[in-house]
C-alpha cells in the first residue's frame, strides 16, 4: 500500500513495486484531480513535480519510494 499526501489530498492505493510515480498518479488519482501533465493521453517524458519540496522527475522514480513514512 502506498500513501501519498497529492496537492493536499491523501491518496492510498496499491501499486505494484516497479511501477514509476507518474503511472502511479495517473492510474490512482481521480480523473478531474489529475495535474495537467497527467490529463494528456500518455505521459510526457519530463513530467516535472515538486516532491518534498525539491524538483523531482515522475516518470524515473518508484512509487513505493514515495510514501509517507512514519
Amino acid at each position: 500500500m502506498i500513501a501519498l499526501i497529492v496537492n493536499g489530498a491523501r491518496v492510498n492505493a496499491s501499486a505494484e513495486p516497479r511501477t514509476h510515480l507518474a503511472e502511479f498518479l495517473r492510474d490512482s488519482l481521480q480523473p478531474d484531480r489529475h495535474p495537467s501533465w497527467l490529463r494528456a493521453r500518455g505521459v510526457r517524458e519530463h513530467a516535472r513535480l515538486l516532491l518534498d519540496d525539491m524538483p523531482a522527475r515522475s516518470c524515473i522514480i518508484y512509487a513505493v519510494a514515495c510514501t509517507e513514512r512514519g
